[in-house]
This record gives C-alpha cells, sequence and structure tokens, in this order.
C-alpha cells in the first residue's frame, strides 16, 4: 500500500481494557495516568454535590465542578458527539472481495 502524497496529521483514539483486573483488596491505584489523578477529584464533587441532600446539595458548585472535569477531560463520549463530529464527513461503504 502506498503511503500518503501530502504531510498532515493522524490523530488516532483508542479504548482497550485494563492490563489487570481491579480487586478490591488491591491497595493500588487503578489504572490512570498520575498526572489525571488530581483533576478527577473534580468529578467526585460534581457527584458529591448533586447528591439531593439538603446539608450538602449546592447546583452551583456542582455545576462548577462539572464545568471544570469537562474542560480537562472532554465531552462525555456518546452517540450525539460522535454524529456531530462526523456530520461533515463523507461516508463511503466499500465492497472488500477476498
Amino acid at each position: 500500500m502506498p503511503g500518503p502524497k501530502a504531510d498532515g496529521l493522524l490523530k488516532l483514539e483508542g479504548y482497550r481494557l485494563p492490563l489487570a483486573p481491579m480487586v478490591l483488596s488491591s491497595a493500588e491505584n487503578p489504572e490512570i495516568n498520575a498526572a489525571h489523578h488530581r483533576h478527577l477529584v473534580q468529578w467526585a464533587l460534581h457527584r458529591g454535590y448533586s447528591v439531593p441532600d439538603s446539608e450538602i446539595f449546592d447546583a452551583t458548585r456542582s455545576s462548577l465542578a462539572l464545568a471544570e472535569f469537562e474542560r480537562y477531560f472532554g465531552l462525555p463520549v456518546d452517540s450525539d458527539l460522535r454524529r456531530a463530529e462526523r456530520i461533515d464527513v463523507e461516508h463511503h461503504n466499500v465492497a472488500i472481495l477476498v
């Protein structure tokens, strides 16, 4: 297969299963790069402040924490986001004969 005819930037996104299963008895951190650990607290704050409890519920703090989490990690990946990202990409079906 020939290489590309012009220079460009290729962006890849992938998912994989963890290398080792998480077990409750393990004291190790989950398989998330340590550089991201301090930003995960924003998700915990969002979830904590959104609990419908008269003492801790705070919609403003919850939405601020969620916004900060999404600023760092990006929007959640769902089918609507994928569709919006690919709205201007031509779609083709290609038959491969073996």
